[in-house]
């Protein structure tokens, strides 16, 4: 894990105060994974307060991750998003809808009270096993836990 074997070598770089990155390494069938955490900037009265609020910054973490597919050639497309976003993000995400379908991933069902809630996710994918390999049981309850909550806003898989 992290950047390297050197002791000066740290494994979370800053780039900027509010900018950070994390590299990874070393799972079977992961080649790496790659973490970039933007921050909004809190130091700043102005541009908190202000700017942020009326451009719509927030924390943001995005997470690369290369997966080593080896022989199989399988196409990976699952995305999960909340239902209110839906539209927006098929709309927003050239092609997508050509590629992926609500899928029925056996790990992650909803009954109807949490079906109802606008932060609940949606889980779309190409193909029902993709998504019922990726989504384990472990997985598949930590998505419930916290899927609901609105914390979780998207996660986009694809080769």
């Amino acid at each position: 894990m992290g950047c390297g074997d050197d002791p000066r070598n740290f494994a979370i770089m800053q780039k900027t105060y509010a900018d950070y990155d994390y590299f990874a390494s070393g799972k079977k069938h992961c080649k790496f994974a790659e973490f970039h955490l933007n921050l909004i900037r809190r130091h700043c009265v102005l541009t908190e307060y202000i700017y942020d609020m009326y451009s719509g910054n927030v924390d943001r973490l995005v997470i690369d991750i290369a997966l080593d597919l080896g022989t199989r050639e399988t196409p990976i497309e699952m995305y999960i998003c909340r239902r209110k976003d839906l539209k927006q993000k098929m709309k927003a995400i050239e092609h997508l809808g050509e590629f992926v379908k609500n899928s029925n991933a056996k790990n992650y069902r909803l009954n109807d009270e949490e079906s109802s809630n606008k932060n609940s996710l949606v889980i779309m994918s190409e193909h029902d096993e993709i998504a019922n390999q990726i989504i384990d049981d472990k997985v598949g309850d930590t998505l419930k836990k916290y899927g609901s909550s609105g914390l979780l806003h998207e996660i986009h898989i694809t080769d």
